[in-house]
């Protein structure tokens, strides 16, 4: 079980600015949303906590949590970057363009969208190796959309654009998600067990100067579905509609393995955890 918490409330929340990864103080407001939600927390059964490493979300889990776990600061969990944006009014730029995927991503400073969802998919990918795990997660608005999205699915038309409140606790469920919720696959040996034809792929890669840049490295990242209609249509199939069916699927996949390297995909899961744990701080 996850219980999230977005940060207490700041000066910028009440002006209305985003602040990305501008490191703003909880306001007198927010240090009393703070401890009010404290009580409840204190009631948790929590076996990990896990924090934003920016300032509004470490105070708020000091206000928060006075338990004997150790926290984690993890750089996943930080806000989307606004870059050019940031300290800017939500009615000043298009707001709802920057949280919609589906939207231009050629930011001069900011954030790609599809850099902040991998970031993000990779921390829960981590915790789910724990499903049965309690972990307490203090945080961000941004990072609170892309937990929905990972436990019931993508948003049809693309907007992220889900008010998450200040200092309330959100729960989310391993095993509890449902079928169509978001995953993220990191090499195509996953993509090789599935039907080919019954995926809808979307690649998470990043933009093409990044892509020209790690060529032949970066990880590929896919969004996946499952597509039941298509598994309807092959029922009628014949023999030699699948086999030649198999062949090009097989020779599709192969393709866009070559340039990988295998070793990178066979050791990702590992580095993971390891760079996990490399800052971690106990709070009283």
């Amino acid at each position: 079980m996850i219980y999230f918490v977005r940060h207490g409330s700041t000066d910028w929340n009440d002006l209305k600015k985003v602040q990305g990864r501008a490191d703003i103080s909880l306001n007198a407001k927010g240090i009393a949303q703070a401890r009010a939600l404290a009580p409840l927390i204190d009631n948790l059964q929590i076996d990990q906590v896990y924090c934003s490493p920016l300032k509004r979300a470490k105070e708020t889990l000091q206000y928060i949590y006075s338990g004997p776990v150790f926290t984690y600061y993890d750089e996943r969990l930080s806000e989307r970057n606004y870059g050019e944006f940031e300290g800017v009014k939500t009615t000043d730029f298009d707001y709802a363009s920057f949280w919609n995927e589906k939207g231009p991503q050629d930011f001069k400073t900011a954030e790609n969208f599809f850099d902040f969802k991998r970031r993000v998919f990779d921390f829960l990918d981590y915790l789910k190796t724990e499903p049965n795990k309690n972990c307490l997660v203090i945080s961000n608005q941004g990072v609170g959309r892309l937990f929905q999205s990972y436990f019931y699915g993508a948003p049809p038309d693309g907007m992220y654009n889900t008010a998450i409140p200040h200092c309330e606790i959100i729960k989310f469920n391993f095993s509890a998600m449902p079928d169509n919720a978001g995953k993220i696959v990191y090499d195509y040996s996953d993509i090789m067990k599935q039907e080919p034809e019954l995926l809808k792929i979307q690649d998470l890669s990043g933009d093409s100067k990044e892509k020209e840049k790690t060529k032949g490295e970066k990880r590929k990242h896919f969004f996946i579905e499952t597509n039941n209609e298509v598994k309807k249509k092959r029922e009628g199939e014949s023999g030699i509609d699948k086999m030649f069916r198999g062949f090009f699927d097989t020779f599709d996949l192969l393709f866009g393995i070559i340039g990988l390297e295998t070793s990178k995909s066979s050791s990702f899961s590992s580095g993971l955890k390891k760079g996990k744990k490399s800052e971690q701080e106990h709070e009283r």
